[in-house]
């Protein structure tokens, strides 16, 4: 079963960070702990920021969500996590530049 992990930001859930993968492959509990893992050292690295870009809050602690994928192929689930995710990056971008544009 394909399920989606996300990392989210503590004050008010945005997306920082998400992985899909495959319970045929990795069990839930391996997923998890392999994501906070991951983020821990992004964090520690300056890779991950504690404060939101999108929000702009700092943030207090991250929030791990898993779920069940509504697309169960892998392909298409994977087209589909691209394209959110180019969608996301063009949230953030416009978010980023209205705050700076708000600053001047």
């Amino acid at each position: 079963m394909i399920h989606l992990l996300q990392v989210l930001c503590g004050p008010a859930r945005h997306a920082i960070l998400g992985i899909m993968y495959d319970t045929a492959t990795i069990s839930p509990e391996d997923a998890m702990d392999g994501l906070k893992a991951l983020v821990e050292m992004q964090v520690d690295h300056g890779i991950i920021n504690k404060r939101c870009e999108i929000c702009d809050k700092k943030i207090v602690e991250f929030t791990f969500e898993d779920g069940v994928s509504k697309e169960q192929n892998w392909d298409r689930a994977l087209d589909k996590a691209k394209q959110l995710e180019v969608e996301q990056g063009l949230a953030q971008r416009l978010v980023k530049a209205q705050r700076k544009a708000a600053k001047n």
